[in-house]
């Protein structure tokens, strides 16, 4: 996968894999702020054509109700333009958030971005409590 670091550097990174998916790793805390700049990135490079989004959330270590909206945002953005959001290695305090919040139902999550970028449409990890994925 070929990424490359935007600026300024609290972007995430941006690569890309096969059949034309765009992969999103956020890093750090993801609060209000790096939400907003998150779901930016993700809603202009749908506008552009890529509107399958993988996002990594592997080195994320902090996550809120802001990053649940952001990320509900980019999945809506995504589908109405006809394409999908998938989540690789959620951490711990996000999966449980997700869980929740219910909304371990409508986001698919996969443990790996290989996972991910394999399998878009078929979640790997089975969701917490018995949840069927939407």
């Amino acid at each position: 996968m070929d990424t490359r670091q935007l600026t300024p550097t609290n972007r995430p990174l941006i690569g890309s894999g096969p059949q034309g998916r765009a992969v999103l790793a956020p890093a750090g805390e993801l609060d209000e702020a790096a939400s907003a700049v998150l779901r930016a990135d993700a809603c202009g490079l749908v506008a552009h054509g890529h509107r399958n989004l993988v996002v990594d959330l592997s080195a994320v270590t902090f996550c809120d109700a802001c990053s649940l909206s952001a990320l509900i945002g980019i999945r809506r953005h995504a589908l109405e333009a006809g394409g999908s959001l998938v989540l690789a290695a959620v951490p711990d305090q996000l999966r449980e958030l997700l869980s929740r919040t219910g909304l371990d139902t409508v986001l698919t999550v996969h443990p790996t971005v290989h996972d991910a970028l394999a399998h878009p449409g078929r979640p790997l990890a089975a969701p917490p409590h018995g949840h069927a994925p939407v």
